[in-house]
């Protein structure tokens, strides 16, 4: 993998991280950043947790992958959580329209896809 493809995939690898061990080790935190909704119940907490954090660590662990072992293949999974999550938030939107907040998470997770793909489309070094 070329350089530019390796820095390309730093900031997914470091949102990933952050955001899988925050969900992890903060999830009221985490909640907060995320948008405020409640973490605060033994549910929110552990979905959290749970989801948050497996959505996120799994996107950190296939970008590691593509970096440290060569599994390019492996972004595929980063690009299509990442690419999913987006789709939905565009679904949301169509249905309930466009609420205050709504457009960054939309542009982080397309951005995150395009360095994705970006790396992933980059030959060999």
């Amino acid at each position: 993998m070329k350089l530019a493809a390796k820095i390309a995939l730093v900031p997914p690898l470091l949102l990933s991280l952050l955001m899988g061990l925050m969900n992890l080790f903060a999830p009221d935190r985490a909640a907060e950043a995320l948008g405020g909704f409640s973490g605060s119940t033994e549910l929110g907490a552990a979905t959290l947790r749970a989801d948050l954090s497996a959505f996120f660590l799994t996107a950190a662990i296939a970008i590691l992958g593509a970096l440290f072992a060569g599994k390019r293949h492996w972004l595929w999974a980063a690009a299509s959580l990442y690419g999913l999550a987006a789709i939905g938030r565009i679904i949301d939107v169509l249905f309930t329209g466009m609420g205050a907040g709504e457009l960054q998470p939309i542009i982080i997770e397309i951005f995150v896809v395009i360095l994705i793909l970006f790396a992933m489309r980059s030959r060999p070094s």
